[in-house]
This record gives structure tokens, C-alpha cells and sequence, in this order.
């Protein structure tokens, strides 16, 4: 899962790990943070017949009013967590949320969340 690199991922799934299971059957899909690495950006994109790539990491912050406002904006936003969370037992999927608005708290500042999820931008054309 996530690491160091990417904040914002390491809260949610660590939450996941630490209270629930990320072993969960969701529908096949892409790696949740294959697309994070250019290489990897490079190589999907030459695959589909683009040429002519760059790429560039970005730094992005997710901005929430508050620590409460992070499970829910995840939840309208995000492909694999949000089933990833609705298959979960009753029982962890509160202690799940819990630990996430939890973990928020400490990228408060200001009146305000934010937490880091730094991302590839990718850039090609079909030649």
C-alpha cells in the first residue's frame, strides 16, 4: 500500500489495514497506485499507441473544511475505496472511518485539512 510518498493514500489505506482488510472482492480494475509512477504512465500510454509523452510529478494537496468532511468527499470521489469500504464488516467500517477522520486531524491548520497527494501528469498524442 502507500507509503511515505503519498500521505493521503497511507491515511486511508493504512486505516484500512489497521481496522478492516484491503482483502476485499472488488471488481478488476487498475492498480490503485500504478499511475503514480511515470514509468508506468509511459508504458500504458505507449501500449494504447500514444507517442510523443512527458510527463512530471505534481505536489496536490486534498483540501477538506474539516477532518469530519474527509470520509465523506472520499467516498463521492474515489473508484476503489468507497466499495472497498462498503464491503467491510459492520463492525470495522466505523472504527475504519473513525481512524481516517482520526488520522485527518493532524494536517489540520488554519481552519482547515489539508493533506498531501502528490501525483503524475501525463501528456501524449496519438501519432
Amino acid at each position: 500500500m502507500p507509503g511515505h510518498r503519498h500521505p493521503f493514500l497511507a491515511l486511508l489505506f493504512g486505516a484500512v489495514q489497521q481496522h478492516g482488510t484491503t482483502d476485499v472482492p472488488l471488481p478488476p480494475g487498475p492498480s490503485l497506485c500504478g499511475f503514480g509512477d511515470a514509468a508506468e504512465c509511459e508504458r500504458t500510454l505507449r501500449a494504447c499507441g500514444m507517442d510523443d509523452i512527458h510527463t512530471c510529478d505534481l505536489a496536490r494537496d486534498w483540501d477538506f473544511p474539516s477532518p469530519q468532511d474527509v470520509v465523506p468527499s472520499v467516498l463521492g470521489a474515489t473508484a476503489r475505496l468507497s466499495p472497498m469500504l462498503a464491503l467491510q464488516t459492520p463492525e470495522s467500517r466505523p472504527r475504519i472511518e473513525a481512524a481516517i477522520t482520526e488520522g485527518a486531524r493532524k494536517y489540520s491548520s488554519a481552519g482547515k485539512v489539508g493533506i498531501s497527494a502528490p501525483m503524475v501528469r501525463a501528456v501524449s498524442r496519438k501519432g
